[in-house]
């Protein structure tokens, strides 16, 4: 799903995932579920430790990898968890530029990150939030997060 504005607050920009990325990533941990569940059903105590821990290690990457939503505010940018809870954010006037990187590893081929991501931290804390290729409009988050960086909106 592309970005979208807050009907009741138009100040506020929604980024979440793709539909095409969680849609890929539930059938897979749909699968790995059903592989689990068949593996520990049956067999030796060995067995079932050797035919679970595959599809355990499946499942923790797809939660590492499940795109979190993301949300430009009024006071800064917030990042939400798998279930859709405020994880935490970081307020506008805390926030380093913008940086383009790799998602995984920072290594350029050719001048192009093979994975882009963008990422933004904090400037007083280790906190990060990553706009993910998993995630639409990446164009659009960069231009907003840094007009906003210039010129952060007024809270009254």
């Amino acid at each position: 799903m592309p970005a979208f504005r807050d009907l009741r607050n138009p100040e506020v920009i929604h980024f979440p995932g793709a539909i095409s990325s969680m849609v890929a990533l539930s059938l897979c941990a749909f699968l790995a579920a059903l592989i689990l569940i068949a593996a520990v059903w049956e067999g030796s105590p060995a067995e079932r430790i050797a035919w679970g821990a595959p599809p355990l290690a499946v499942l923790w990457l797809i939660q590492r990898a499940w795109p979190r939503q993301i949300v430009l505010g009024e006071r800064g940018v917030w990042q939400y968890n798998i279930f859709g809870h405020r994880k935490f954010m970081i307020a506008w006037d805390d926030l380093r530029d913008p940086e383009p990187t790799g998602e995984i590893g920072r290594r350029q081929r050719l001048g192009v990150f093979t994975n882009q991501a963008i990422r933004l931290a904090s400037k007083t804390s280790r906190r990060r939030i990553t706009h993910t290729s998993r995630h639409d409009d990446s164009e659009r988050f960069l231009k907003l997060v840094r007009q906003r960086i210039a010129h952060p909106p007024t809270v009254f």
